[in-house]
């Protein structure tokens, strides 16, 4: 864990420097004081309505393990993204499946394997738009590459999630088999995680929400992708709806690429790189563009999820300490079963 924390600062720091570089930072100042700061509301209000979008694919994703209301859902989702923007090494994953058991029971790896399924229709999304874009403009010999490296990645991993849907019982009877030398708790742990996932993936098994959760994905990624679009009025630049879809595409694969917490440098560098190079946009006001983008993903939506702690008398600290933590290990005697059942949240 220390040396991926290590590793991601490392890259961060390096794609910051590449990206500031050659850049004259008093130019970058002043576009920044120059903007017009009057497109933040509109553009908060696109973020948080793709927000809203996400949290219903949420729903839809959790409907055969539990049904929690979209309110419970949106809160937890909101603290995950800011646990993920202040927090190394994506905690907000581990939070949300962590906030989510503490309140509904739900078994961790099931909460895991829905956040597993957004992951790989969100990279489908972006894939796509990269792909769309290509087929409008000429694009850049690394964008192309991106493109293609992409859609080969997260059709691999579409093949296996189906897979492990599908056929569960031959992975099941192999894990047993392979974890047999360990511990009992240890291997009874890694089962029950391992059921549990494959559990969380039953959605799948149904066309109709599958298509729903593919639905939903492009509809989030698009309101994401207007808020880029709305900030560009900010900037004496024509604004571009393709140089915000290219954008959010490769900003937020980036995000995929270990980082520091918020991802700095990951969605910077590749935002920037394509504003300058495919658009022709001038480095200073792409730079300025970018941190203002950036900002716009990060404040609002931590501050949001700090008020949703608040509410629930919990803290950032108080979740991701070793005694927050421990309730994942769900091994002691229960009488729950093994897979917990459907819920109603009141």
């Amino acid at each position: 864990m220390k040396t991926r924390f290590w590793l991601g600062l490392a890259i961060s720091l390096l794609l910051i420097l590449l990206m500031f570089r050659s850049l004259e930072l008093d130019a970058v100042g002043r576009a920044m004081a120059q903007a017009e700061f009057a497109y933040l509301l509109p553009a908060v209000l696109l973020y948080f309505a793709g927000v809203f979008v996400r949290t219903a694919r949420w729903a839809v994703l959790m409907r055969p393990l539990s049904t929690i209301s979209l309110r419970r859902l949106f809160s937890v989702m909101v603290v995950g993204f800011t646990a993920n923007d202040v927090l190394p090494l994506r905690a907000g994953e581990a939070v949300r499946a962590y906030l989510l058991w503490k309140k509904e029971r739900l078994e961790p790896g099931a909460t895991v394997a829905t956040i597993v399924v957004e992951r790989i229709f969100d990279g489908l999304a972006l894939t796509g738009f990269l792909i769309a874009g290509g087929l409008l403009i000429s694009l850049e010999s690394w964008l192309s590459q991106l493109a293609w490296f992409a859609a080969a990645a997260f059709l691999l991993a579409v093949g296996v999630v189906f897979g492990l849907t599908i056929v569960p019982a031959p992975l099941l009877r192999l894990a047993n088999m392979l974890l047999s030398p360990l511990p009992p708790r240890l291997r009874d742990l890694s089962l029950r995680l391992l059921t549990s996932f494959v559990e969380g993936l039953t959605v799948l098994r149904r066309w109709q929400d599958t298509a729903a959760v593919a639905v939903l994905s492009v509809v989030a990624w698009l309101l994401e992708a207007s808020m880029y679009y709305v900030l560009m009025f900010s900037f004496p630049f024509k604004p571009q709806y393709l140089a915000a879809i290219l954008g959010t595409a490769v900003a937020n694969l980036g995000t995929m690429v270990p980082s520091s917490p918020g991802y700095v440098g990951t969605f910077d560098l590749p935002l920037s790189a394509v504003l300058v190079g495919t658009f022709q946009i001038d480095r200073s006001l792409a730079a300025s563009y970018t941190l203002l983008v950036h900002a716009t993903l990060i404040l609002p939506v931590v501050l949001l999820g700090v008020f949703f702690l608040w509410k629930d008398g919990l803290s950032l600290s108080k979740v991701t300490s070793q005694e927050g933590y421990r309730p994942r290990v769900v091994v002691e005697p229960t009488d729950r079963p093994e897979i917990a059942p459907r819920r109603t949240a009141p």
